[in-house]
C-alpha cells in the first residue's frame, strides 16, 4: 500500500489535498493545511445559497453515499417524514441517522404527522396500489396537516436549502411527491423543488 508509511496529520493533509471535496466541511482543515491549501479545498465546495427544497430517498444508498449526495446539494437540514424513523438498513433509524448528519453539518428535523400510517401500506403489490394510497393520503390526511407543512414552509425559510427524505429512491414511488405538490400550489411559493 502506498500510504501505510502515513500516520496522523500527514495521513489527513495526504487526503484533503489529493480528494479536496471531502475536506469541504472539516474542522480541522486549519489546522493540518497552509492558507493556500485551504483555498483549494474551498473551492470545491458547494456554496449554492438559492432556496430549493429538496426530496432524497435513502433506498440503495450507504449512509455515506446519502450524505455525500447532501454535501454535494449544499443541504443544511434534512426533514424526516417518515410516520416511523426505523430502517432496517444501518444508519438510517432516527438516533443514529441525525448522529451522523449532525457529524456532517447537517441539521435533521422529524415531522412524523406527514409520514403514512403503516397500517395503510399494508398489502400494496401493484403501481396502481401505490397511486391509490398517494392519492388518498393526498385527499384525505394532506389537508389535515396544514400546521405540519408551514412546519415545513418555515424551516425552507430559515434554513433555504432543505431536503424532504424517506426510503424509496424514486419519489413518484413515494408520499414525499405528495407534499411537494400541495406545498408547490401553495400561494406564493416560488421555490424550486428538486429530486435527488
Amino acid at each position: 500500500m502506498r500510504m501505510k508509511h502515513l500516520r496522523g496529520k500527514k495521513l489527513v493533509r495526504h487526503v484533503y489535498l489529493n480528494y479536496p471535496y471531502f475536506a469541504t466541511r472539516s474542522e480541522i482543515a486549519g489546522r493540518v493545511l497552509s492558507p493556500g491549501e485551504q483555498w483549494t479545498v474551498e473551492a470545491h465546495a458547494n456554496k449554492e445559497s438559492v432556496p430549493v427544497l429538496f426530496t432524497a430517498g435513502y433506498e440503495g444508498l450507504t449512509i455515506d453515499a446519502y450524505i455525500d449526495k447532501l454535501i454535494r446539494n449544499n443541504v443544511a437540514m434534512v426533514v424526516d417524514v417518515r410516520r416511523n424513523p426505523i430502517s432496517m438498513k444501518y444508519g438510517f433509524s432516527k438516533t443514529r441517522f441525525s448522529s451522523y448528519l449532525r457529524s456532517a453539518g447537517i441539521k435533521y428535523e422529524h415531522i412524523p404527522q406527514l409520514g403514512i400510517q403503516s397500517s395503510l401500506r399494508k398489502n400494496l403489490e401493484t403501481k396502481e396500489d401505490y397511486s391509490r394510497l398517494f392519492e388518498t393520503y393526498a385527499k384525505h390526511s394532506l389537508p389535515q396537516r396544514e400546521e405540519e407543512l408551514l412546519r415545513v414552509r418555515n424551516l425552507l425559510a430559515e434554513h433555504k436549502r432543505i431536503a424532504l427524505t424517506c426510503f424509496e429512491s424514486d419519489h413518484t414511488s413515494c408520499h414525499r411527491h405528495k407534499i411537494t405538490e400541495r406545498l408547490e400550489h401553495t400561494k406564493g411559493w416560488g421555490i424550486p423543488i428538486k429530486h435527488i
